[in-house]
């Protein structure tokens, strides 16, 4: 049995447009820490191998304080051997970071078609591949066999796919089962896929270090991974600085800016560390709801925080039926048919009368 640390789409030096300077600085050393978190956490955990699984650099602007400080990182875990597989963000080519850093020795970059690094003392294979440019519309897998007797591991970035067509390195689940591998660290997709199987080969997604954006919410971090010729165990290790939240607050009935601020504060964790996203919902009655004011209030409560007004205006049901027009009929009738049914008919035909669309 052999362990494993797999991580990968660090993405370095993310520019974080959006956040303004100060949150962005933040967010790019957040990403140095975790990133020195994670490797660290394989020299704690006495794995074998480190495997990268691409976008390690976001584009061709990175700080080289920042290649100093992922060699000196990967440097500090030696002997343990690292490697990497450039992905579509850092193609390996004479224009990447990858071709200026003076690597460790214990750094090994894979940097064109698929190859084998045959560990004896280990009995592993470790196979791996990189983009040499951004798109990549054929699998780098293909036809690529482990070997008999022998713990195959491939490092490689890609797309896994049921269908269609990808630029990224595209992978079939027939890809995967026909290769014989062992298992398959995968870097491109940010999201944490589980330990998945295709045939005998087993396979993940670690998924980002950190996020990058409110389409990237939830748990990050690295996979720690126990492998045999013929079975894999994997543990998923949450190691991000911050989560990217999402919440919906109603605040329907609320009748001052406090009030609203309030709840905000009671749904969410007081003092939170993370980059948080509040959709107000909900109906309220003569209450302007200014979420340039309500984040000012919170700024000092929460490290990163957006307030977006979904709301709508309170109905007057009950003054609007004594109108003499087809919605007072309307609602009338309606509000004769006390059930949830009726009462979302209800509110769907009104925004239908009113021109709004409901689709």
């Amino acid at each position: 049995m052999i362990k494993v640390l797999q991580l990968g789409d660090v993405h370095f030096d993310t520019p974080f447009k959006g956040l303004g300077a100060e949150i962005s600085s933040i967010r790019k050393e957040d990403i140095r820490e975790t990133f020195k978190k994670a490797v660290l956490k394989g020299k704690e955990e006495n794995v074998d191998f480190i495997l990268i699984t691409g976008d390690l650099f976001d584009n061709k602007r990175v700080f080289k304080e920042t290649l100093v400080y992922i060699a000196n990182v990967l440097k500090s875990v030696s002997p343990i051997k690292v490697f990497i597989s450039p992905g579509n963000h850092d193609p390996y080519n004479e224009e990447s970071f990858y071709k200026l850093m003076e690597w460790p020795e214990n750094v090994y970059i894979f940097k064109g078609k698929m190859e084998a690094i045959e560990i004896p003392s280990k009995n592993v294979v470790i196979y791996g591949a990189a983009f040499n440019e951004e798109h990549i519309d054929e699998c780098l897998i293909h036809n690529v066999h482990g070997k008999e007797g022998k713990i195959n591991i491939a490092v490689i970035h890609g797309d896994v796919i049921s269908g269609g067509e990808s630029l990224y390195n595209p992978i079939t689940d027939k890809d995967i089962e026909e290769s014989k591998m062992t298992y398959i660290a995968i870097g491109h997709k940010h999201k944490y896929s589980g330990l998945l199987k295709s045939g005998e080969t087993y396979y993940s997604y670690s998924g980002a270090l950190e996020g990058r954006s409110f389409n990237e919410t939830g748990e990050k971090g690295a996979v720690l991974l126990e492998i045999e010729e013929t079975s894999v165990k994997e543990e998923f290790l949450s190691l991000s600085k911050r989560k990217y939240i999402d919440i919906d607050v109603d605040i329907t009935d609320k009748s001052t800016t406090e009030e609203i601020c309030e709840e905000i504060c009671s749904s969410i964790e007081e003092n939170s560390n993370d980059m948080i996203r509040v959709n107000l919902i909900g109906e309220l009655e003569d209450i302007v709801v200014r979420e340039n004011v309500i984040k000012e209030k919170l700024k000092d409560r929460f490290f990163y925080i957006e307030i977006n007004d979904n709301t709508k205006e309170k109905i007057d049901y009950e003054n609007i039926k004594k109108e003499k027009s087809l919605k007072g009929v309307f609602i009338s009738e309606m509000l004769k048919c006390d059930d949830e049914e009726s009462r979302e008919a209800l509110k769907y035909g009104l925004m239908a009368l009113e021109g709004d669309d409901i689709i």
